[in-house]
């Protein structure tokens, strides 16, 4: 099976996948659609912050009137906005690629951990 496209990415990649399960009667999930949720800038400044994600990867973490701004080690700034709380965790969306952040407060609703979900995996990340 040959998947044609004229984009850059992985959406060729995660597309062609899904064309041979489908082809093969494998069950296959579609991407849900993510609906950008307001919230009141001064709860963004809760999430603001520099989060290290390894020792080559970290997170600068801005807000903005849309929502947040992430700087991630040698990329550029990306825009999330926000998708609500899953499971009792604010979450945070991209459109410029698959990549949620998943915030984790603590008992006094303080957030000090993250999580980047991006393309599959999940990798925690500490507030510096």
């Amino acid at each position: 099976m040959i998947v044609l496209s004229n984009v850059s990415g992985d959406a060729p990649d995660k597309m062609a996948a899904k064309l041979l399960d489908v082809t093969l009667g494998k069950t296959v999930a579609l991407a849900k659609q993510r609906i950008a949720v307001p919230i009141a800038k001064g709860e963004l400044s809760k999430f603001v912050g520099d989060y290290q994600i390894s020792a080559q990867l970290s997170l600068n973490i801005t807000a903005t009137d849309e929502g947040l701004v992430v700087l991630a080690t040698g990329q550029p700034p990306l825009q999330f906005s926000y998708e609500g709380e899953i499971n009792g965790h604010p979450q945070f969306f991209t459109r410029a690629m698959d990549a949620q952040i998943e915030f984790i407060p603590n008992a006094t609703d303080h957030v000090a951990t993250l999580v980047l979900h991006l393309s599959g995996s999940a990798m925690p990340g500490k507030r510096q």
